[in-house]
């Protein structure tokens, strides 16, 4: 696959919404969505990848040493960072979970609504790096044993599953209530695996995109509304269905935006600002709720309270950390994928998963560079 300079862009400005949710606006719901856009690019951008190299021999080992590489190093960096102010801090915090946090499974215990081991507040919002990683895990492996033909009858399947655990009370912390997202994403990787069919239908699924955007977003502000009025509103199937809407809004989005990338209309998703926030994404969304609640603790023991300046000082400090940490630590660490290529001979550092390196060119959508890649 190519490089979509625009889903760079994408991941920046879901990165930005998740930040100015927590930082400013904690009970604006639409900010949230951001991570529901990462679940849906992830789906696609890891269901492509394994579509093209599946094949290979060393396929899976190649996977996982080149998701490990993206994802482990600054989350085990972060996390060392946690427990290390947590020993010093004037309010230290219970680390009975820490156990859960090294091994990605901090949501597990809502599988059976039993009640999580206490942990660093800080690093609470982890939840979705940990359903990232189970489905790094599970779904290589699911496609590899059954074959690429069963992506969308698995994903269709997985998409019903969620909706219907959400609707029976189970979290939204957990990898089976969030499979919709990641389901949909995959069968998004397949339509697009057949370019010539895509481009010789292109005005219908151009059709289908649009109305699934513009139905699923009409769903999502209206719809549990309307199935409260009529009786059938019970909340967590509304709200379980009001995600569908969102992810499906996405689902619809990402295929508009990975077809029509170059596209001058899509102009402002090539601004490097939003390409390079999206390079930093992955840092940024890992550090700015630890730099808050840390900066908060001491505000609080020194009897401050909330500033107007702090919250400025925050985004400031989490936006510097995260370009730190992407230029001496993750930027370095990427370049060891050369020796997990896909194939021998294939140098694909740069090229597939990851966030995106360096700058392409931009010119006319066939011109476009584009690449695999997705925060982690």
């Amino acid at each position: 696959m190519k490089r979509v300079l625009e889903f760079d862009s994408l991941r920046g400005v879901a990165a930005l919404a998740i930040i100015i949710n927590h930082i400013w606006f904690p009970k604006i719901v639409p900010l949230t969505s951001g991570v529901y856009l990462f679940f849906v690019l992830s789906g696609y951008l890891i269901t492509s990848i394994i579509l093209k190299n599946s094949n290979e021999k060393n396929f899976l080992t190649a996977f996982y040493g080149r998701r490990s590489l993206r994802i482990w190093p600054i989350y085990y960096l972060a996390l060392a960072a946690v427990m290390a102010f947590n020993v010093v801090s004037p309010r230290p915090e219970p680390t009975n979970g820490l156990t859960y946090f090294l091994t990605y499974t901090q949501n597990i215990h809502e599988y059976w609504f039993g009640s999580e081991s206490p942990f660093i507040h800080g690093f609470h919002h982890t939840w979705t790096l940990a359903i990232e990683e189970q489905f790094y895990l599970v779904w290589p492996l699911l496609i590899c044993a059954l074959g690429a033909r069963s992506v969308v009858p698995m994903a269709v399947t997985i998409a019903a599953m969620s909706v219907i655990a959400r609707g029976l009370g189970f979290g939204q912390w957990i990898l089976l209530t969030q499979c919709d997202g990641f389901a949909l994403g995959g069968i998004l990787s397949v339509v697009f695996s057949n370019r010539e069919r895509l481009e010789r239908y292109w005005p219908r699924f151009q059709s289908a995109f649009l109305l699934t955007g513009v139905a699923a977003i009409g769903f999502a502000a209206i719809g549990p509304r309307i199935m409260t009025g009529l009786g059938l509103g019970l909340p967590l199937w509304a709200a379980s269905f009001k995600l569908l809407a969102i992810n499906l809004f996405f689902f619809a989005s990402v295929g508009l935006v990975a077809r029509n990338a170059g596209h001058p209309w899509l102009k402002l998703l090539r601004a490097r600002s939003l390409i390079y926030l999206g390079q930093i994404s992955y840092g940024l969304y890992l550090y700015h709720y630890i730099v808050l609640c840390m900066a908060r603790t001491l505000l609080d023991h020194a009897g401050l309270g909330r500033p107007w300046w702090s919250d400025f000082t925050i985004f400031a400090a989490s936006l510097g950390i995260a370009t730190l940490s992407w230029k001496y630590v993750e930027r370095p660490i990427l370049k060891l994928k050369d020796r997990f290529a896909y194939r021998e001979g294939d140098l694909l550092p740069r090229v597939e998963e990851g966030v995106s390196h360096g700058s392409a060119r931009l010119g006319s959508r066939r011109e476009t560079e584009v690449v695999v890649e997705t925060r982690g």
